[in-house]
């Protein structure tokens, strides 16, 4: 699930992934990650809500469902915060200002997950 990091696409830097897929990985989501990189997120799968306590950053997250359709982006989350969508299978996680700045920020999402963008 992770992009090649520091490579190019069609729509700028290839965005890198972290795959929370387990009951643990989940768990400990950006704890252990401390403060994401330019470029690189958290799939937070399966998942339909997530939350900022303890977090000392604002970060972009957004919902999807199975297929990779947004179904909702909350940009500059702030810390000691939660955001959910009750259809969601996905969650990414990105760093503050990530979709602002990236306006195919979903492409890219895509291209990380292995997925085709129209579908």
């Amino acid at each position: 699930m992770s992009g090649a990091t520091g490579s190019r696409s069609a729509f700028g830097t290839r965005l890198s992934l972290y795959s929370a897929d387990t009951f643990w990985r989940r768990l400990r989501g950006l704890y252990g990650k401390g403060r994401l990189a330019p470029g690189h997120g958290v799939c937070l799968a399966p998942c339909n809500a997530i939350h900022t306590c303890w977090l000392r950053t604002e970060i972009d997250v957004v919902f999807l469902d199975g297929r990779g359709r947004e179904l909702r982006c909350v940009q500059r989350l702030k810390p000691w915060r939660a955001a959910w969508c009750r259809q969601a299978r996905l969650v990414i996680e990105l760093p503050a200002g990530h979709c602002a700045a990236h306006p195919y920020y979903l492409i890219q999402i895509h291209e990380a997950l292995g997925l085709n963008h129209r579908s």
